[in-house]
């Protein structure tokens, strides 16, 4: 509770004010990419000599188009049907998708399917159904921000995130590792960062300080500290023991787990996501956010999930994104530019030179290039010019809505340490327990959560009058977000086709019916 006080005392248009009485602006510079760049390519763009942090996301963002974090969820359903010899065995080349299917084992592909239904497919397409399809229509986006709060967005991948972490629950450690390797091994074509990249950045700027951070668990982030010569990682964390995590204590039926073998006490569980990448980043590393620090962020932050980096960086790019960042930024932001580009991947390049080393009647028909298009702050502001003056507005009305709800949401500090006191006590209780005392306590964790989630909707309830303008304020940013690409001829309602159903299929000789 006292972290939604925190945000809302945050930046966000409609959270500031700055001397002049605004409320928000556009960036400096706005630049958009035409034809793809290497990802060492657009580095160089972005960051100086005086360059101190490069931030990096991790899903979507090492890779393009994949969630390795939701990849491996679909593993683990198949991990926990067939066992890891079975999932070694199988052909790399082949495991390219998302569903394994082994026509040997009927018994095992029926706890497969069973186990992917409940504990994989019910949070996803419960997932999809609100964050993909629902959060597009704005009296739909409206109501869910009514009901999960104004961090509505992180609440929904929450959704995803908490799922896969009930997954790797009491799975070792060293299981889930080959799983995360194996993942990046088979999707290395799709990869837009190698690992010789970073080495250059770190050799072309000796004072730079490279770091990843991502939502996902640390598992996923271990393999890339591994692999690649980052500085440090930041991943959403739990707590281990022997070699396994333990179960979040946010426990709900859609995520299928259960009755736990340990529950995580609640001080444990730390989820690197939203503004918490922010704030965890700062806490390591105090001067992220001094005035004379230049940081550059680069993320693909798919449906905004990375919005809070325009707020606290001072250069961002949105690399494959689909939902790129907004030129319309609080005035308490020292965020100056925004890069948004294509990003080539390993089969990109790897096609690029094989065109290169074709006979002349090999080669395609040439194609025009693309043109780079940069917006000055100036140019901005001529194009924004009614944006500015809505969002504006609807900055005005939330900025003096924030104080009475900060007031309410300090009445029920006292509560809401009581609900969570408790909760901790009767996860203690449940881990020390056996036999019919564990079952009773875990009906006393299920009522305390209970009051957990009674206690977000009261909440929640009491940040409607912020929720509601942070939706008309955020559906402005994205008007005038789709209003520069589309200046730059770039439309953003377009699509890519989805994946073909080769692409999502894990197939091997023996798994094919008769194989």
């Amino acid at each position: 509770m006292l972290s939604e006080i925190k945000h809302l005392e945050g930046r966000f248009p409609g959270m500031h004010r700055d001397n002049q009485g605004r409320h928000v602006k556009t960036v400096d510079k706005y630049k958009i990419y035409g034809a793809p760049l290497d990802f060492r390519e657009l580095c160089g763009r972005l960051v100086r000599p005086e360059t101190k942090y490069l931030v990096l996301d991790l899903d979507g963002t090492f890779h393009k188009g994949l969630n390795p974090g939701v990849m491996l969820g679909f593993e683990l359903c198949a991990y926990q049907a067939y066992g890891l010899d079975y999932m070694e065995s199988m052909d790399d080349k082949n495991r390219l998708g998302s569903i394994v299917l082994n026509w040997k084992d009927q018994a095992a592909q029926s706890r497969y399917a069973k186990k992917g239904a409940k504990r994989w497919l019910l949070p996803g397409v419960l997932y999809y159904s609100l964050a993909r399809v629902g959060w597009k229509a704005s009296p739909v986006r409206k109501t869910i921000r009514q009901t999960l709060g104004p961090h509505a967005m992180d609440r929904m991948l929450a959704l995803m995130r908490l799922s896969l972490m009930h997954q790797m629950a009491g799975v070792p450690a060293e299981d889930v590792h080959k799983l995360v390797r194996s993942l990046w091994k088979r999707h290395a074509d799709r990869q837009v960062i190698e690992p010789e990249d970073i080495q250059w950045l770190r050799d072309s700027f000796p004072n730079l300080k490279i770091i990843v951070s991502s939502a996902s668990p640390r598992a996923l982030l271990q393999v890339v500290q591994e692999q690649f010569p980052v500085h440090d990682i930041f991943a959403t964390e739990v707590e281990t023991i022997n070699g396994k995590t333990s179960s979040p204590h946010w426990m709900h039926p859609v995520f299928g787990s259960g009755q736990p073998k340990r529950i995580a006490p609640p001080a444990s569980l730390r989820q690197n996501a939203y503004y918490n990448k922010i704030k965890y980043l700062s806490l390591k590393y105090p001067d992220f956010m001094d005035s004379g620090v230049h940081t550059v962020g680069i993320t693909d932050t798919k449906h905004g999930e990375d919005y809070p980096w325009s707020e606290y960086f001072k250069c961002v790019a949105d690399i494959n994104s689909p939902d790129p960042f907004s030129p319309l930024v609080s005035t308490a932001s020292p965020l100056k530019e925004i890069h948004s580009a294509k990003i080539k991947t390993r089969r990109d390049k790897e096609e690029a030179e094989s065109e290169e080393n074709a006979q002349p009647w090999d080669m395609p028909s040439p194609t025009p290039s693309s043109e780079n298009f940069e917006f000055s702050k100036q140019d901005l502001e001529d194009i924004l010019i009614n944006e500015l003056a809505k969002a504006e507005a609807l900055a005005i009305k939330c900025y003096d809505a924030v104080p009475r709800v900060v007031e309410d949401l300090g009445a029920m500090a006292g509560e809401s340490f009581a609900i969570n006191q408790a909760l901790e006590n009767v996860i203690i209780g449940y881990n020390a327990s056996l036999g019919a005392d564990r079952d009773l306590y875990f009906e006393r964790v299920q009522e305390a959560l209970k009051q957990t989630y009674r206690l977000n909707r009261q909440l929640n309830s009491r940040m409607n009058p912020v929720s509601k303008r942070w939706s008309e304020i955020e559906k402005i940013m994205e008007s005038a977000r789709s209003k520069i690409h589309k200046k730059a001829g770039r439309s953003l309602e377009d699509q890519p086709p989805p994946p073909y159903l080769e692409d999502q299929l894990i197939f091997s000789e023996k798994t094919l019916p008769g194989g």
